[in-house]
């Protein structure tokens, strides 16, 4: 558990919040599995025309869109990020 409240511990209102598990070091290759996969599906299931098929993102899913889209880009009819999220990092002083 982790406190999740204000700086007072005894007069601040709190809530006990379970503490997540840390994600699986495969994550980026699990999502891309998991994008690929979803495809497959909606090929399978569905008239899909190859030309229209759209890859989208907003924030990080942008970045991730960005990624697949660029290693994957015969998949997709065309690709489109919104609000692209990317990590920054301090510039070295």
């Amino acid at each position: 558990m982790r406190w999740a409240g204000g700086t007072d511990r005894q007069s601040s209102p709190a809530a006990a919040v379970p503490a997540s598990p840390p994600p699986p070091a495969n994550l980026a290759e699990l999502s891309e599995k998991d994008v690929l996969n979803v495809l497959a599906m909606m090929k399978k299931e569905f008239n899909v025309d190859e030309n229209r098929t759209y890859l989208m993102g907003h924030s990080m899913g942008g970045a991730g869109a960005l990624f697949l889209g660029s290693k994957h880009a015969a998949q997709w009819g065309m690709r489109d990020i919104f609000a692209f999220f990317k990590e920054h990092t301090r510039p070295a002083r």
